[in-house]
């Protein structure tokens, strides 16, 4: 039997490859909108209510339930409608919740080919970036790995949470490499990197919400990395057990829907929530008096 309450209207519409706003020009506090199907709408009037589970045109005043919404654009039959809807069910994580017991959990080991001295094009790659290597190395006790290994020319960041070593990542420094961060594998990890939250430790009451590592070391103590624009409930109930009651969501410029959906979600667990919204480039690239500005917020 569908479940209207659980059905996924995100991850339906991106399976039709349907266009959808979560926020801007006609868009609501709770609706997501399309452009309608009943109309000659030229923008975004059908707005989707994300808890009532109906729809209506501002723009031809067509309305009615999500599941003849999901009829219309199917052309299905009820029973196939149905059927649609019960695919697209959220399912809840049973664990996500539950905080993990680190102590009972064997420790994510760091690289064997980490090497002591720095090499000079480390070095020199974190000093293009804008920053002290020093600094920076011994605040996020940050490895080298030379040309060895499948971490080869990368820079270790470790991920702490609860004082444990949980899981890392690895910046490649010769701008040449595929895959820009590699990230611990999952079975080697006490803590897979998207469930947890980069440096998460210096949070303590107030978080600023970024997407990236150098994002958040420009933005300093209490900034925590997403490692990416998306969020899972794990990383939610993170902030929630750090008991974080104000949180600034400062993301890519590219990233205005995840920046409202996160917004959403933070807000619903009882958040003073502040949305920073960049017109170009990400946090890494703020100058000093704009981060000091956006933290005097904190």
């Amino acid at each position: 039997m569908a479940d209207f309450e659980s059905f996924d209207i995100h991850a339906y519409l991106d399976s039709k490859g349907i266009e959808y706003h979560t926020s801007g020009k006609n868009v609501s506090t709770g609706w997501i909108n399309i452009q309608c199907l009943f109309c000659a709408d030229q923008s975004n009037h059908l707005g989707i209510n994300l808890n009532s589970k109906s729809f209506h045109c501002w723009k031809c005043s067509e309305a009615g339930s999500l599941f003849e919404l999901v009829q219309e654009i199917e052309s299905s039959t009820p029973h196939q409608t149905l059927q649609i809807i019960d695919r697209f069910q959220e399912i809840p994580d049973p664990d996500a919740h539950r905080p993990i017991d680190l102590s009972k959990v064997e420790q994510t080991k760091l690289p064997k080919q980490i090497v002591e001295r720095w090499p000079k094009m480390h070095l020199r790659y974190l000093e293009r970036r804008r920053y002290d290597p020093q600094t920076l190395i011994e605040k996020y006790q940050l490895k080298p790995v030379h040309n060895v290994g499948r971490y080869a020319w990368r820079i270790i960041v470790p991920f702490y949470q609860d004082g444990y070593l949980v899981t890392y990542s690895a910046i490649d420094v010769t701008g040449q490499a595929e895959i820009r961060y590699k990230n611990c594998p999952n079975d080697e990890s006490m803590v897979p990197v998207k469930d947890t939250l980069y440096n998460i430790d210096s949070v303590e009451g107030s978080a600023i919400i970024v997407e990236g590592l150098f994002d958040c070391w420009r933005m300093g103590e209490g900034a925590c990395a997403l490692m990416g624009s998306a969020f899972t409930e794990r990383q939610i109930n993170l902030l929630v057990r750090k008991e974080v009651c104000k949180a600034i969501i400062l993301l890519d410029s590219d990233a205005t829907e995840q920046t409202e959906r996160l917004g959403n979600t933070l807000d619903a667990h009882g958040m003073n929530v502040m949305a920073v919204r960049l017109k170009k480039g990400d946090p890494d690239d703020l100058a000093p008096e704009e981060v000091a500005y956006i933290r005097s917020f904190l």
